[in-house]
């Protein structure tokens, strides 16, 4: 049963930088992207790395964005996040398609977070620094630091191998959009929001990851973004000076 009015609106919480226009998780843009696609109004509020409290006060526990308050439910990651708004309004256009391009998505997922994340990662790691306050700047530095077991400057350094990779990585995208506007076909699935948001993410913070919109993939990255009233078009960015 599809839900009205008051219920319809979801309160998000999304990644910020200390511009709080400005937001650039990949993973929080999956989110809008579906939310749009089906017609869910949201409230996106501004979350920055360091108020991992104010998402455990609303009853989560991984303290990490989107984290979604909705119809009395929290949701802690964009998987669930998705699920919620596909079960919520049946009647809209699908995220999937089906049981089985449910499954099919899982790949794109996967393939997007361990083969694309960290191929734009290195070319962005700077600017995602610069584009927080001194506060979160320090924490992202430590715990990326300790993440990726490397100073950002060493991971930074990895740009240009990283980027001479991905042309090759893309190629099944590129093959796909050869074939069809989207890789949902004639119309967006949650697969191309996925997808998409891996290079909305560099888009939003930086200058050094750009798609040729002469090929098919940057081409469809246009269409993608034009969508939902240029929703990723029009997104506000930010620049490093350098």
């Amino acid at each position: 049963m599809g839900l009205t009015g008051a219920e319809m609106t979801a309160k998000i919480y999304d990644l910020a930088g200390a511009d709080a226009a400005v937001r650039f998780s990949p993973y929080c843009w999956r989110v809008k992207l579906a939310a749009a696609h089906k017609g869910i109004g949201a409230e996106y509020v501004p979350w920055r790395f360091i108020e991992k409290s104010r998402l455990d006060a609303e009853g989560a526990n991984a303290g990490t964005a989107p984290l979604m308050v909705w119809n009395g439910r929290v949701y802690d990651n964009s998987d669930a996040i998705a699920d919620a708004f596909e079960a919520a309004k049946p009647q809209a256009p699908a995220l999937f398609g089906d049981t089985a391009g449910r499954e099919l998505t899982r790949f794109y997922k996967h393939w997007t977070e361990r083969s694309v994340h960290p191929l734009i990662l290195p070319a962005i790691i700077l600017d995602i620094e610069a584009a927080l306050d001194e506060e979160n700047r320090a924490y992202f530095r430590t715990s990326r630091e300790a993440r990726l077991g490397a100073p950002l400057e060493e991971i930074a350094a990895r740009a240009p191998e990283s980027l001479a990779q991905l042309p090759a990585i893309l190629a099944p995208l590129r093959a796909r959009l050869k074939e069809a506007p989207f890789i949902g076909g004639k119309a967006p699935l949650y697969a191309d929001y996925i997808v998409y948001s891996a290079f909305q993410w560099a888009h939003c913070i930086s200058e050094r990851v750009r798609l040729d919109p002469a090929t098919p993939e940057g081409a469809w990255f246009g269409r993608v973004g034009a969508l939902y009233g240029g929703l990723g078009r029009d997104a506000p960015v930010f620049r490093r000076q350098s």
